[in-house]
């Protein structure tokens, strides 16, 4: 079964790609491989039955690799937020390549599945060569392939690592077969190997050239000194420090330990789902256990690689993927060959057979849980497929049909944040297109009534689900937004859900810039002299902080320099535009915007006020002023509660 098993496994962490969810990468090859371990589990119970095969491998590789899923556990156990998105992604994937490790250990004979490992990889990794050097230079532009394959950061992985990744295991297993002298290769292999070698440099060499910095497909990835600082901020909760945040949340501890000196790069307003590599991910997400159990995993490998007997083919390929896995995010594939490496490297397994009165308890044991696991990975593959429907018909304007799929998302797995965020969404904006109507029947009235009182129930639902994660909040300010005018106390909610948004992202100047915006605008339409006055200084102190986390961002500038004009203050509304443009490009039509109403609100002052030197660099390039509040939504007013 596994001279099937593990080059299905290597073949679908390379090729496999379908557009029938919202990630047409990562998802298909995650449910692809649930499917194919269950068959595998399945399979092991039928031997387990028919054979009375050893249930345990050996010893000394439990006592290495035991540490790792116990963390697994633990943090499942205890880490109550986001609980099914760990165990449906990332925790999903270290459960099958678990328990492929644990069966490809109990092997007795690994001599013929490392030489079948080993001729996978190189025939995939010269596959994937040679079509990444035919995508780079036609099929990136061919019009008959699908239009998302129409770019040249396209790649059947999914990510330009990966391919770059198994481009460099490849090349190296396979110049290791070619230079093996005890190796003896046919007379095909002795002329094919080598040709594969350079078509897998060749690609090598081209890929390498377009992911440099600068260049096209040139990786965002968080610093290696922010994935340690955020690391170290978590570990100062000892609960944290132990279990970690939980393998879905490592976004949330993102935006709340971010280092402010990220507001200084290009990556300012970028919010990273992943650490600056695996292993400080690992730590991040599954805490100090979870990181020392992948470490002890990675050790034995390595004591195992001392051996005579290993195949010398599978030493580059743990040395490759340990220093990826060390240096960079994982993904399946890296972490597919990584758990199938230390596996192979396993001696076979010394238990005495197992005792045929425990037969059935043992096959319980592991057939219950991989049978529930399999139901929620089936329907959470059907909540996949609706949701992406639900994207295709927003794309074509169907409204019921948007509602109809992302409803049955919502009903599969209505534990799942994500999707109900997505409805809470669909829900408002439903409402909104049905409000811009000429005239209303009450049936219209009431449609949008009942939309928006589920919008807000199910963005209240995200924030119960998931109260650290930012997006829930700014999600539900922005409902309560959409409801100020006709549901009493919308605007106090609005500002509440907003300020908690920016409790959780503290660091982020745009989002402080947002809630500024909303302060500023509710005090617009307050005629309460005394809540006007409150409101606008609360604005103007979430520009300024907005500008004391990024000293050059000027649209913060800008907006400070318009509130102060508002309020008469020339001089500092001078002041503060001139901020604006002293950060912005010379060339850009802002710089030239700005530049303008400096010169107008000089001219204004009694005293000339020179401008400042411009920068050459801009970090800001597109200047605007708070979104007017929107219009009232046409529907009966709303009765909410906080």
């Amino acid at each position: 079964m596994l001279i099937i098993v593990i080059p299905t496994f290597l073949t679908i962490s390379t090729f496999l790609f379908l557009p029938l969810s919202t990630n047409y990468f990562y998802t298909p090859k995650l449910i692809a491989l649930a499917l194919l371990t269950l068959i595998l589990v399945i399979s092991l119970v039928i031997k387990l039955w028919r054979s009375h095969s050893p249930l345990l491998p050996n010893s000394t590789f439990l006592k290495y690799t035991a540490l790792f899923p116990l963390s697994l556990a633990l943090s499942f156990t205890f880490i109550k937020e986001a609980r099914l998105e760990s165990l449906l992604n990332y925790g999903l994937l270290y459960l099958l390549l678990l328990t492929l490790s644990w069966i490809i250990s109990l092997e007795v004979n690994k001599s013929k599945l490392i030489e079948l490992f080993e001729q996978t990889i190189i025939y995939l990794s010269s596959a994937l060569a040679l079509y990444t050097v035919l995508h780079l230079v036609y099929f990136y532009s061919a019009n008959f392939l699908p239009l998302f394959m129409q770019t040249r950061a396209f790649t059947p992985t999914g990510s330009a690592l990966a391919t770059l990744y198994l481009l460099i295991v490849g090349t190296a297993i396979t110049l290791t077969q070619i230079f093996n002298k005890k190796n003896a290769l046919s007379k095909v292999t002795t002329f094919a190997y080598p040709l594969l070698a350079t078509i897998q440099i060749i690609a090598i060499m081209s890929y390498f050239s377009l992911l440099l910095p600068g260049q096209e497909l040139s990786p965002t990835l968080l610093p290696y000194r922010a994935g340690w600082t955020i690391l170290l901020d978590a570990w100062k909760n000892p609960q944290l420090l132990l279990t970690g945040v939980g393998l879905a949340n490592f976004n949330s501890l993102f935006t709340q330990t971010k280092p402010l000196f990220l507001n200084t790069t290009p990556l300012w307003n970028t919010t990273f789902q992943q650490s600056s590599s695996e292993l400080l991910q690992i730590f991040s997400t599954l805490g100090i256990l979870g990181g020392a159990g992948f470490i002890s995993y990675l050790l034995y490998g390595l004591l195992r690689v001392k051996q005579k007997e290993v195949s010398p083919g599978l030493l580059p390929t743990l040395l490759l993927t340990t220093f990826t896995l060390l240096l960079l995010p994982g993904n399946i594939l890296s972490l597919t060959i990584f758990f199938v490496t230390i596996a192979l490297l396993t001696p076979p397994p010394v238990s005495s057979p197992s005792n045929p009165s425990l037969r059935p308890i043992l096959s319980l044991l592991i057939l219950l849980p991989t049978l529930s696991l399999a139901f929620y990975v089936g329907k959470y593959a059907l909540a996949e497929y609706y949701h992406h429907q639900s994207q295709l018909a927003l794309a074509q304007n169907d409204g019921q049909a948007v509602y109809r799929h992302e409803q049955k998302a919502t009903t599969l797995l209505p534990y799942y944040a994500n999707y109900r965020l997505g409805f809470s969404q669909i829900n408002l904006a439903l409402a909104g297109a049905i409000s811009q109507k000429e005239s209303l029947s009450d049936s219209d009235k009431t449609t949008v009534t009942t939309l928006t009182s589920q919008a807000i129930q199910e963005a209240k639902v995200v924030t119960t689900l998931r109260p650290n994660w930012k997006d829930g909040y700014q999600n539900l300010a922005t409902v309560y937004r959409n409801l100020i005018g006709v549901a009493v106390g919308a605007d106090e909610f609005a500002v509440n859900s907003l300020a908690r948004a920016v409790s959780l992202d503290g660091g982020n100047p745009a989002l402080r810039l947002e809630f500024a915006g909303l302060l500023q605008q509710i005090a617009s339409k307050t005629e309460n002299e005394e809540q006007k006055v409150a409101l606008l200084s609360r604005s103007l102190q979430e520009y300024l902080r907005s500008v004391e986390i990024k000293p050059d961002y000027a649209n913060g500038y800008y907006n400070i320099s318009k509130l102060y004009e508002s309020q008469g203050n020339i001089e500092r509304a001078a002041a503060a535009m001139a901020q604006a443009v002293t950060y912005l490009n010379p060339e850009s039509t802002d710089y030239a915007i700005a530049s303008t109403e400096l010169e107008t609100l000089k001219s204004k002052l009694p005293a000339p006020n020179p401008t400042p030197t411009p920068s050459p660099l801009s970090t800001d390039t597109e200047l605007s002023t708070p979104s007017p509040i929107p219009s009232p939504l046409a529907t009966e007013p709303l009765q909410i509660e906080p």
